[in-house]
C-alpha cells in the first residue's frame, strides 16, 4: 500500500499470482474458479469441484469461449 486516507486506499499493481488454495466444495466457488480459470492462460487444475448440473453448464460455456476443459 503506498498511500492512506480516510476511507480510501490505494494498492500497487502485483506482478502475478501464484499459490494453491483448499476449499469445500460449493456451487458458488466452482462457477468461479471455472470463469477464473478460464480468464488465465496456462493450466488450472480445480479440485473438489462441487459436480452438479449448474456446475457443468459453467464449464460448458469456459468451453465454448475456447479454453480446454479436462474432467
Amino acid at each position: 500500500m503506498s498511500s492512506r486516507s480516510a476511507g480510501s486506499a490505494r494498492f500497487e499493481p502485483a506482478s502475478g499470482l501464484r499459490g494453491e488454495l483448499r476449499a469445500p466444495p460449493d456451487k458458488s466457488i466452482s462457477h468461479r474458479a471455472a470463469l477464473l480459470g478460464g480468464f488465465g492462460s496456462g493450466t488450472t487444475r480445480i479440485s473438489c469441484y462441487l459436480d452438479s448440473a449448474d456446475t457443468r453448464s459453467t464449464l460448458g460455456a469456459v468451453e465454448a469461449l475456447g479454453a480446454r476443459v479436462d474432467i
